[in-house]
């Protein structure tokens, strides 16, 4: 047994006493002294070794996007009632704790890494046009960007697997794009805004119900951050 300290800031030495106890046991031989031996050491012992580090987790990216920063996290405590700026989930405005630092909107969930909808947003049968009940959607989707002009967005178009695969991918990229549209010629910025259509290669519940085939057919806002040199947030 024996202890052992660490020397030096880097701990990678460490030194201290020990005692060792050894017993040999015999066998019964007539030709030389069998008896137990019985053995003590005393010394000092000096102990080395690298210290293992864990790899940091890198967030896979979209290929055509440039990668979003992993924004501090902060766990609320029992009286706050927002976070500062800085560490929460929309930087330029003020919200509450509960709403990971944003402003809530009546038809729009601000999320960390996209802007989802309460309502899904309605097109003409077979058409990229927006039916009116969903400018309110929209315009709240634009009043968003505006309110955190750090945010840049991937406007996804997606479709069900009913037809052709060509048609739901040429389906999937006007509507996309008129969204991007209406949001455009609602205030914010075109620079922040790119749309890309997805056919069906993206369902998010089964194609084979009608409940199912209607959700797909969506349209979904991605969230990144766009990262001025000097390291703000434009």
């Amino acid at each position: 047994m024996g202890l052992s300290f660490p020397v030096g800031e880097a701990r990678s030495f460490w030194l201290g006493p020990f005692v060792r106890y050894f017993q040999i046991v015999g066998r019964n031989s007539a030709s030389f002294d069998s008896r137990d031996a019985r053995t003590i050491v005393l010394g000092i012992s000096l102990e080395t070794g690298t210290r293992l580090e864990r790899s940091s987790y890198v967030e896979p990216t979209r290929s055509w996007w440039p990668s979003k920063p992993r924004l501090p996290t902060r766990a609320p405590t029992a009286t706050a009632t927002a976070w500062p700026d800085d560490m929460d989930a929309c930087p330029d405005m003020r919200g509450p704790a509960s709403n990971v630092g944003c402003p809530i909107y009546e038809k729009v969930v601000v999320k960390p890494d996209k802007l989802e909808l309460r309502e899904k947003i309605q097109f003409a049968w077979n058409q990229a046009v927006i039916e009116s009940v969903s400018y309110p959607a929209l315009d709240e989707v634009a009043k968003a960007l505006q309110d955190n002009r750090g945010f840049r967005v991937a406007i996804e178009g997606h479709a069900s697997s009913e037809g052709a695969d060509d048609h739901n991918q040429s389906l999937s990229s006007h509507r996309a794009e008129a969204v991007l549209e209406y949001v455009a010629n609602h205030g914010v910025a075109r620079d922040r805004l790119v749309s890309k259509g997805f056919s069906s290669s993206r369902p998010t519940e089964s194609n084979l119900t009608q409940s199912g085939r209607e959700a797909n057919r969506r349209v979904e806002f991605v969230v990144h951050f766009i990262i001025l040199k000097e390291g703000g947030l434009q």
